[in-house]
């Protein structure tokens, strides 16, 4: 019975490999002898020189032999390698840096922060397997082990992303750390013969007094993501004490951008959009707002650009997507315009979100505008023109924002399917004081009105640029003169006067 099972068990892949080699060269072996013994019969009739012919022919078989089990064990020595690795270099994560970093910034030692990111890995993965990026990650690691000083700790954060914390080492001392690690890994092979060399994409964070853990990691990714922009292999020098207090602000908001996600401390505000002539409300703006835990409110351009830097964007724009669907089903006669970040625009996975859900809320898609950028939509024009495309079929509109402001708008309003575009505040309010703004005024006027599409002049803040506004033919208005941004309430009062 045990004799069947060990028939019945399956032949490895290892043994399998063996025995093809096996029948290899036996069958090139006997073909060799067989063979060059009748050609050497057929055409030296000298047994001398028969003799000499095979007593050369057996050096050549003997050093073809050797040849051929040098390069057939090199071949199973790397299989079995591989099917071995070596144990693994085990860092500790996030949390525990997190606690660290504490612990150092509590007792002002001073020190740096090394955050990196591996080049390509996905790139690895994809062309050679998740094995060989878990390989080429565990001898980063032992890198990172070898090369710290011996004060320095290691982390691993997250896939491919990796920290060093130095404790007592200036910035400029972990810039030079940094220029040596990217030469040890330099020396690795990316496995499995890729060519090429490992590199990787850092950023240095000079750890002072009053900064908080998160803080200083938040800081180092944004390092990290500035690098990487700038390509491969790429590692920045440490920030000087203006940057470095910038980013530490940038840092702050987008915690507390994050925060604001989770608590429900963000909300929206409403500015209304005017017909210049009878003054009636025609549209309004959804424009989003942050109140703190002291309750002060901050507008969007405050923590923009953090939301941006953190990629925020697409989770800011489906809240507020979802706010203005639930206002517009409970106001049966508004009509909103809502911005879309250029992050979500380029994001495929949250167009078709964005989609799903304009669709599940078709009933009110005709009373929806969203207002792009000509910065949010460079890129594939195309791509963002059927889903425009499709997204109109849906009942929602599109408005070009801050038209004028680039050459490249008045492509956007040939190329894609807008149907509301919006002067740029800077033209608008130069129209007393710069003629030149006026004839940049008039000419998109004229331009939008013979495209069908309506405009809407924003930044009216007096009543001399409504009057000109008028002058020129421009329809609607938005700004402070106008209306300034607030409440729900104070809209329907806008909206239904007569009841105010």
């Amino acid at each position: 019975m045990n004799h069947l099972k060990r028939l019945a068990t399956p032949v490895s892949p290892a043994t399998s490999r063996a025995a093809l080699a096996s029948l290899a060269y036996l069958f090139v072996s006997l073909v060799w002898v067989w063979g060059s013994d009748r050609i050497a019969e057929q055409w030296l009739s000298s047994a001398g020189l028969r003799w000499n012919v095979q007593t050369v022919k057996g050096f050549l078989f003997v050093a073809a032999t050797a040849v051929y089990l040098f390069f057939l064990s090199r071949s199973f020595a790397g299989r079995a390698a591989a099917s071995h690795p070596q144990p693994e270099c085990t860092l500790e994560g996030r949390t525990v840096l997190i606690r660290r970093l504490g612990d150092l910034l509590a007792a002002r030692r001073g020190g740096t922060l090394l955050v990196l990111d591996v080049d390509g890995m996905r790139l690895v993965n994809e062309s050679l397997g998740h094995d060989a990026g878990d390989a080429l990650m565990q001898s980063v690691a032992a890198a990172l082990v070898s090369c710290a000083p011996p004060q320095g700790v290691p982390f691993r954060l997250d896939g491919d992303e990796f920290a060093l914390l130095l404790p007592e080492v200036d910035p400029e001392g972990g810039y030079e750390l940094a220029l040596e690690l990217q030469r040890r890994l330099g020396s690795l092979d990316r496995q499995a013969g890729q060519r090429g060399r490992v590199s990787f994409c850092s950023g240095l964070v000079p750890l002072r007094p009053g900064m908080e853990p998160q803080d200083v990691l938040l800081v180092g990714q944004l390092l990290l993501r500035r690098a990487q922009q700038w390509g491969q292999g790429r590692i920045l020098p440490p920030p000087d004490d203006a940057e470095l207090a910038a980013l530490h602000a940038m840092a702050r908001w987008g915690k507390r951008l994050s925060a604001a996600l989770r608590n429900g401390s963000l909300f929206l505000e409403y500015q209304p959009v005017v017909h210049l002539e009878r003054g009636r409300v025609a549209y309004a703006e959804a424009l989003l707002r942050l109140r703190d835990e002291d309750g002060e409110t901050y507008p969007a351009g405050t923590f923009l650009n953090a939301a941006e830097e953190f990629r925020l964007m697409p989770e800011v724009d489906r809240w507020c997507l979802e706010q203005v669907i639930a206002t517009l089903e409970g106001m049966p006669d508004l009509h909103l315009f809502i911005n879309l970040s250029g992050q979500s625009l380029r994001d495929p996975a949250q167009r078709r979100w964005i989609a799903r859900r304009v669709e599940q809320a078709r009933a009110v898609a005709h009373r929806l505008t969203f207002e792009i950028t000509e910065t949010a939509w460079a890129g594939d024009a195309e791509t963002l023109r059927a889903w425009m495309d499709e997204m109109r079929a849906l009942g929602c509109g599109f408005a070009l924002d801050d038209l004028g402001q680039g050459f490249s708008s008045l492509s956007a309003l040939a190329n894609l399917p807008v149907n509301v575009v919006k002067i740029d505040g800077s033209f608008v309010t130069g129209l007393a004081q710069n003629p030149a703004s006026r004839l940049v005024v008039e000419a998109i006027h004229r331009l939008a009105t013979d495209l069908g599409l309506q405009v809407v002049a924003e930044w009216v803040e007096d009543e001399d640029t409504r009057l000109r506004l008028c002058e020129i033919g421009v329809e609607l208005g938005q700004g402070f003169h106008l209306g300034r941004p607030g409440p729900l309430s104070a809209l329907v009062e806008s909206l239904n006067p007569a009841a105010s």
